[in-house]
């Protein structure tokens, strides 16, 4: 009797046993759940971090194309300084001696383009000139013809 009543208690404790593995398979499937909930919020927090890296980029895309902008805009100086100087290349931009060197040949080159300018100036006086010669010259000519 006493035999079998330990076994009816090893019964009840083997039930409980086995309650207590249902109940910690419930808790397995509920920190599961907990787990699944915590990777959607890990997903979601990577959606929101993918979201700001996507403005981030499209920043960095804006900025890249200004910085491409500002280097055209940069290398059409370069380019009309070297066509005003041929002395002006990218070496007299790092060096300041050269820059130095590219100023005074640029202020060259306006003198020089002034200069010009004064000269198609008097060209331009020359060809009044020639004008009034050949006026003067059918002056004399129509004077001539009236004499005769």
């Amino acid at each position: 009797m006493i035999s079998y009543k330990l076994d009816i208690d090893s019964m009840i404790s083997c039930k409980l046993d086995r309650d207590s593995m249902t109940s910690y398979k419930l808790d397995i499937d509920s920190m599961s759940s907990c787990k699944l909930d915590i990777d959607s919020m890990i997903s979601y927090k990577l959606d929101i971090d993918s979201m700001i890296s996507y403005k981030l980029d499209i920043q960095s895309m804006i900025s890249y194309k200004l910085d491409i902008d500002s280097m055209i805009s940069y290398k059409l100086d370069i380019h009309v300084d070297s066509m005003i100087s041929n002395k002006l290349d990218i070496d007299s931009m790092i060096s300041y001696k050269l820059d130095i060197e590219s100023m005074i040949s640029y202020k060259l080159d306006i003198e020089s383009m002034i200069s010009y300018k004064l000269d198609i100036d008097s060209m331009i006086s020359n060809k009044l000139d020639i004008k009034s010669m050949i006026s003067y010259k059918l002056y004399i000519i129509d004077s001539m013809i009236s004499y005769k």
